[in-house]
């Protein structure tokens, strides 16, 4: 699980510098892989390489970004997002369709 939330880190770090970003903010809500990248000597030695190149990739060349623990609750959308995406047949995707659901969980009009 941690090896996946890891992996997850630094792609979206990679599609953030991609974009040219000059700050970003990732929210996980993964509080030991948070940890693993705010403290590295709390890293089994498997994902010790992994999360170092986090982490110079993160704060490398004066970019501005931070990582920040949310509670699980907080992250329902992307936990939705997830489940819509693997349960869809996407020949027949509308983008309608995650637009009703996103606002039915978060309660919109």
């Amino acid at each position: 699980m941690i090896l996946a939330e890891l992996w997850s880190l630094k792609y979206g770090i990679k599609l953030a510098i991609d974009l040219n970003t000059q700050f970003s903010l990732f929210e996980m809500d993964a509080r030991e892989a948070v940890h693993m990248i705010d403290v590295i000597k709390s890293v089994p030695s498997s994902l010790r390489p992994l999360a170092a190149d986090i982490r110079r990739v993160l704060w490398a060349n004066g970019w501005q970004s931070s990582i920040v623990h949310i509670n699980r609750e907080a992250n329902s959308i992307a936990t939705w997002a997830t489940k819509f995406g693997h349960q869809r047949n996407w020949s027949s995707f509308l983008v309608d369709d995650v637009r009703r659901a996103i606002a039915s969980l978060l309660r919109l009009p």
